[in-house]
């Protein structure tokens, strides 16, 4: 054997010893580590794959409601920035409603008085003035009803969506009530016209 062939045979047999003694280090760490990892075990991979899918679920669930809370605190703010213009409106329609039926009543009154200095006999007199007398009840109780509602009207109350569409409702039962008084008067007036004419 020479020389130079001696190192080589010994390094050859230092690679074949090492590589010898790290396979069995490798197999068997590979083995252990296969052991201790939770994720090839079945039934606890499904359980963390449910734990995920829940915790997921949850977190889209608080950020719908967190979503909601914001929506609902940015509309009471729209709404508390325009409630004081929200009642002026109220309170304003309640106004004209009652300064309409002035108007009318006055006109009521005038023609009552006039057809009594002409003296001219109308025959269906009585039931016209009745006629106007209930409806001006009915119109002036439906203002009473729009002016209370008015009042009420807070962003932060208990039905603030309530209030504002029962306040709709009685602003439309003041109109129609307004309405059929005016009317009433009307057909009071061409009465006692057609009397004085004739």
């Amino acid at each position: 054997m020479s020389k130079q062939a001696l190192p080589r045979i010994l390094l050859t047999g230092i690679v074949i010893a090492a590589v010898a003694i790290a396979i069995p280090c490798i197999n068997t760490s590979a083995y252990v580590s296969a052991q201790d990892e939770p994720t090839l075990n079945p039934e606890h991979h499904h359980t963390t794959m449910q734990e995920r899918h829940d915790e997921a679920k949850t977190q889209q669930a608080e950020r719908k409601e967190a979503a909601r809370t914001k929506l609902a605190e940015t509309k009471l703010q729209a709404c508390q920035n325009r409630e004081k213009a929200i009642n002026t409106i109220m309170s304003r329609l309640g106004d004209r409603g009652a300064k309409q039926l002035q108007v009318i009543n006055k006109i009521s009154e005038r023609t009552q008085t006039f057809y009594k200095e002409k003296g001219k006999t109308l025959a269906n007199y009585d039931v016209l003035v009745a006629d106007a007398a209930s409806k001006k009840a009915a119109a002036e109780a439906a203002v009473a009803k729009v002016k209370e509602t008015s009042v009420t009207f807070q962003c932060d109350g208990t039905d603030p969506k309530g209030t504002a569409s029962s306040f709709k409702e009685q602003l439309r039962a003041q109109h129609a009530a307004i309405k059929a008084y005016r009317t009433s008067v009307k057909n009071l007036i061409v009465g006692v016209k057609s009397v004085q004419g004739a």
